[in-house]
């Protein structure tokens, strides 16, 4: 994953085989780089208005947050995409993200 506006071109990419597969796409935070090279996650809300985006779109989306509210998450497992090269499991950021 790289910076923001390749994540915005995975983010059409995908609503464009959510709509294919008439799923619902759950959207995910963004990956942000500090000055310093740390990484840290923003929710998708706070980086773009979702009602917008859902009405915009023919595609059914909910942030990860509400996803985490309705799905029993004992059942569920999340994985990051990201190489073990931009994450260490050891790092906040990453723990973070995959114990959402």
């Amino acid at each position: 994953m790289g910076q923001f506006g390749n994540q915005l071109e995975y983010l059409l990419g995908v609503l464009d085989f959510a709509t294919q597969l008439n799923r619902t796409l759950v959207l995910p935070p963004f990956i942000f780089i500090s000055d310093k090279g740390d990484f840290f996650l923003r929710p998708f809300q706070n980086v773009f208005n979702v009602s917008l985006l859902a009405n915009y779109i023919k595609t059914p989306v909910v942030t990860l947050d509400d996803f985490k509210k309705e799905m029993p998450m004992n059942n569920c497992t999340l994985v990051c995409s990201l190489s073990s090269k931009c994450f260490n499991r050891e790092t906040t950021n990453y723990c973070l993200f995959e114990k959402l």
